[in-house]
């Protein structure tokens, strides 16, 4: 079990991992634009705000986290925002995720990067799963959004 960034070679892998965590959600219907989301997702991988962390197993891809690099407005902080983690039903449990945000981590630090924020609906897993992955990675609540500090 490995994570890395991906990269173009990855995008089918990618693409339809995407599109089962839609449907998971309910969200493709008749009025669901594949194109759009087609183009949205290649341009997650190759765009300079925006990153995506890829889980592997047996050179698989089991999982991803989606991450943009935003900056503050009023102090110009640098930090990462996740768009959205996901991972295949059996790799929902936390040592899974934890990878994940140790990628993002590394990450963050490579590009001077403050905090990493989520939200809570970005995260698909139970609660209580969340909760411990917040616990153990010392993020704080601020309204809705999660943040750590590095």
């Amino acid at each position: 079990m490995y994570t890395r960034e991906l990269q173009k070679k990855d995008f089918n892998a990618f693409y339809e991992l995407l599109l089962k965590s839609f449907a998971e959600k309910g969200l493709i219907d008749i009025s669901f634009d594949r194109e759009q989301v087609n183009v949205e997702a290649r341009r997650c991988i190759v765009a300079l705000d925006h990153s995506v962390i890829g889980l592997f197993d047996n050179d698989i891809l089991k999982g991803f986290a989606i991450i943009m690099y935003a900056q503050e407005v009023y102090n110009k902080d640098q930090y990462i925002q996740i768009d959205m983690i996901h991972t295949d039903v059996e790799y929902r449990r936390d040592i899974h995720l934890q990878r994940l945000i140790e990628q993002i981590k590394v990450l963050a630090k490579q590009n001077n990067c403050s905090k990493i924020k989520i939200t809570n609906k970005n995260l698909q897993s139970d609660q209580s799963v969340k909760d411990m992955l917040y616990i153990h990675n010392q993020f704080f609540q601020t309204d809705q959004i999660w943040e750590v500090e590095l």
